[in-house]
């Protein structure tokens, strides 16, 4: 029963993420990118990351707006890397939330373009990672 108890703690610790890296465990450069991005505009987003290829819903009346990417290559039936990325955005364009998902071997599929696809200026004080 207490080692039940123990592990039902820990699954639910704050700050451990099954995406992106646990506690104690560094983040993906992707997932980093992808999440320096709240707090920004979408258009700056768009600018940025280009088209959103997996869907756009436009924010309408008060709703979040949501904008996706998904970049995948598959060998046969399996995926060698997935890559998918959804950004929610308030009525004023400003994006409240970054999901990642799929985010395996993305590290490598976008080596050589961290520069354009993270935000160079977060809000002071914020961090990308706890978004």
């Amino acid at each position: 029963m207490i080692r039940f108890a123990t592990l039902c703690v820990f699954l639910f610790m704050p700050g451990c993420s099954i995406i992106g890296g646990g506690a104690g465990e560094a983040p993906s450069r992707y997932v980093y990118a992808a999440k320096s991005w709240a707090g920004a505009s979408i258009q700056e987003m768009v600018a940025a990351w280009g088209t959103p290829n997996a869907g756009y819903k436009p924010s309408e009346r008060g709703d979040s707006g949501i904008a996706g990417w998904d970049v995948y290559a598959k060998s046969g039936q399996d995926y060698r890397y997935r890559c998918t990325t959804f950004a929610y955005f308030d009525s004023d364009g400003f994006i409240t939330r970054i999901v990642v998902r799929h985010s395996r071997f993305c590290d490598r599929r976008y080596d050589g373009q961290y520069g354009t696809m993270t935000r160079q200026e977060p809000r002071p004080g914020h961090s990308p990672i706890g978004t």
